[in-house]
């Protein structure tokens, strides 16, 4: 599902008074990495719903700008390690994310696969589709490529 639509879906519960569907429905977007899209067209919503947009920041909370910025240096020296051909300490980055249990988000996959494509390094690909999966990422151009790199 694209930001707009669970905006309208929070939007829905919001006006409909279902806080707690609204609330799982946030999880959802944590753990699929919308995060940062959805606080920045949620700033964008113009006229009576500015107060959904104040209140899906409100449930974000500190903690998830925080762990994002942490994620983005994590995914920066991931792509860096792969361009420069470091296969070692590119996965070993991503195994220490693992390990802090900071959750990968698209652009993270995006990387490690754009990485063990380049290497022809297929079949870790296949394996790397496990964590993808298991993560619950949902990407169109993501799959794309994962496609590409299965045929």
């Amino acid at each position: 599902m694209g930001t707009r639509s669970y905006i309208s879906l929070l939007r829905a519960y919001h006006e409909g008074k279902m806080f707690g569907e609204a609330e799982a429905l946030l999880k959802q977007i944590k753990k699929a990495g919308l995060v940062e899209k959805m606080s920045d067209e949620a700033m964008t919503v113009s006229g009576g719903e500015s107060d959904l947009a104040e209140s899906i920041i409100w449930e974000l909370g500190e903690e998830v700008y925080t762990v994002s910025s942490v994620v983005y240096e994590y995914n920066s020296s991931i792509y860096f390690f792969w361009k420069a051909k470091m296969i070692g300490e590119g996965l070993n980055t991503y195994r220490k994310m693992q390990k802090m249990k900071i959750e990968p988000i698209v652009q993270t996959f995006f990387n490690m696969v754009s990485g063990y494509s380049s290497l022809e390094m297929y079949r870790d690909i296949t394996i790397l589709w496990g964590d993808i999966k298991r993560n619950f990422v949902v990407n169109r151009d993501l799959f794309e490529l994962l496609i590409l790199n299965f045929l």
